[in-house]
């Protein structure tokens, strides 16, 4: 090999060296999971640490009784007496039950132990027939608790995750609807105990089980003392489904797994559960910034008309993770993201996203998923006509014709709806560049085994 090729190999290579060293100056080595879709976030704000096809539709076996739980802490008491209607004992053979009999009566509260512990299809048909008047009722309130927490990823027809058509959920939801149980102090309680005992009364016969979740049993090989609280989801359908909560030097993470099962590896579930713990509580550091003032303006479309929102967060400090490699933030700013893409609004809630970016305007991270605060501004009508002419106006504009007697909220739609349009071609070509730089780094490093072939 000559010495000046050598000499420009060598410059390449310290150049791809120095470059891919600065791509990855906010990056940490992740886990690798036998999981098919899995996410790992902070529950104190919902910042998403790990994931991967966390946006994924899936059934969620057990998982759904999450749900199920906050709604049974948001609209009853743990002291509510129920007595077990016919109905919920009528459930699909073989499916999980503790046996409960038609006419018992049992506290909301016990109930609750004995659906997130072993799982119990029986108990949670009995809490959402006393709380919703009938399994389908309650499911309709499920979907309607999912939208204002503006998730959009999952449907619920059932209260505890027998496979039904149209029931689903991503792991990214299901770690969102954890994170706003836990809440409630009492949800340590039923998805924490590591078993739980129902005296026999006058009322009902005695029970007495223990959490499946093997987490947290010290008695297992896979026992963690990180894990806090937990839930099993099983079925043909679903596979080994996981939720976990860990807590470590203040820090409370959620891990969700979905479809976690190999052939080769036992309690594979379980064993990506201590990865992604290991990973989160190792590898960042808490760091609390304020959020830059300033409000977004987000339309939406209510009935025939379009309505503009001016958006705010409801708190102004932010305390976030950051990777522990990284210095502390300089020239960094915390700022509510004005994607409309990333804002999401249902039953008047509103949901945005903290994001932390550099002096260049470009994103570091997601920090948080925080809730907001809206103040109505303007609504115009807005008409199925209307609709398809501002529409192509929107594509007249991308070509150079813009519209100029556009009123303040058909324009604002019409804005947001291009600049979405940009972004994604923005983001495409990010990866497609990033894409490229990967496929010549190999064909130097390729370069250079052949080189060192010849010599």
């Amino acid at each position: 090999m000559h010495s000046a090729g050598k000499t420009l190999l060598a410059l390449t290579l310290c150049f791809f060296s120095l470059f891919f060293s600065c791509r990855s100056a906010w990056a940490i080595q992740e886990p690798t999971l036998y999981a098919e879709a899995a996410i790992l976030i902070d529950a104190a704000t919902g910042q998403v640490l790990y994931e991967k096809n966390s946006r994924r539709q899936m059934p969620p076996a057990s998982l759904t009784k999450i749900l199920t739980c906050l709604l049974a802490m948001e609209e009853g008491n743990a002291g509510d007496p129920i007595t077990i209607p016919q109905e919920a004992t009528q459930l699909m053979p073989g499916s999980a039950a503790i046996g409960l009999v038609p006419g018992e009566v049992h506290t909301m509260g016990d109930l609750l132990y004995a659906m997130m512990l072993p799982s119990a299809n029986d108990a949670a048909a009995a809490v959402a027939i006393h709380l919703g008047g009938s399994v389908s009722g309650f499911a309709h309130r499920m979907n309607q608790r999912v939208a204002e927490l503006g998730l959009t990823g999952s449907c619920f027809r059932n209260p505890h995750g027998l496979p039904v058509r149209d029931h689903y959920a991503t792991a990214y939801d299901l770690a969102q609807i954890t994170r706003q149980a836990l809440a409630y102090p009492e949800f340590l309680d039923y998805a924490g105990a590591s078993s739980h005992v129902i005296p026999a009364s006058p009322r009902h016969r005695g029970y007495s089980f223990q959490h499946l979740n093997r987490t947290l049993r010290r008695n297992s090989e896979f026992y963690d003392s990180r894990a806090v609280a937990g839930k099993t989801g099983w079925t043909d359908e679903a596979g080994n489904c996981l939720m976990t909560v860990g807590e470590q030097d203040g820090l409370r993470l959620i891990a969700i797994l979905l479809r976690d099962d190999s052939e080769e590896v036992g309690g594979a579930a379980y064993r990506d559960t201590r990865a992604l713990f290991d990973y989160g509580f190792s590898a960042f550091r808490p760091v609390t910034a304020p959020l830059s003032a300033g409000a977004v303006v987000f339309a939406m479309e209510e009935e025939n008309a379009v309505v503009e929102y001016q958006l705010s967060p409801k708190s102004r400090k932010v305390t976030f993770l950051l990777p522990r490699e990284t210095e502390d933030p300089q020239n960094l700013t915390l700022e509510l993201s004005d994607d409309p893409e990333r804002i999401s609004a249902a039953q008047g809630s509103f949901w945005g996203e903290a994001v932390l970016r550099d002096e260049a305007g470009r994103e570091i991270l997601t920090a948080a998923r925080l809730p907001l605060e809206g103040h109505r501004l303007t609504a115009a009508e807005w008409g199925p006509g209307r609709m398809v002419y501002l529409l192509e106006r929107e594509e007249r504009s991308s070509r150079g014709d813009v519209p100029l007697a556009l009123g303040g909220s058909t324009l604002a739609v019409a804005l947001l709806a291009f600049l979405n349009r940009q972004k994604r071609r923005e983001a495409a070509e990010k990866e497609s560049f990033w894409a490229e730089l990967d496929r010549r780094e190999g064909d130097i490093f390729a370069r250079i085994k052949e080189e060192e072939g010849l010599l």
